[in-house]
């Protein structure tokens, strides 16, 4: 399963020049500087922050609230919001969409009430 990271490109960045500053320090213990390169290929496996937010990108969907205007929300949300509409539970989506975005009460009630956003839209009655 993905990591959902809501961290900045500019943050990771600073955090990546920091430890390669660090390990560049020679009055920082050298186990120090290594176990701290260890702890960021533990959380992101080694990579650089370009590569991070290139696939955090990937896992992203598009869900529109008008014609043109849309968020981005991680696949794995994406799923869950979107089985939630499948269900007929437009209130529960609703409240879950928002919790992981920015939008306000309309504009999340239009996005899940937006049948091109869902694959399990349930049929109009």
């Amino acid at each position: 399963m993905a990591k959902d990271f809501s961290i900045s490109l500019d943050i990771l960045k600073e955090i990546h020049s920091f430890l390669d500053s660090v390990m560049m320090d020679k009055y920082v213990p050298r186990d120090t500087s290594e176990k701290a390169f260890d702890l960021w290929r533990s959380i992101f496996g080694g990579k650089n922050p370009e590569d991070i937010e290139m696939e955090a990108n990937i896992n992203l969907k598009k869900v529109y609230y008008t014609s043109n205007e849309y968020t981005e929300i991680p696949i794995a949300k994406y799923d869950i919001i979107n089985n939630l509409v499948g269900q007929g539970q437009k209130i529960p989506a609703i409240k879950e969409l928002r919790l992981i975005t920015s939008l306000g009460l309309k504009e999340a009630k239009d996005c899940v009430e937006n049948p091109r956003n869902w694959t399990d839209m349930p049929p109009p009655f």
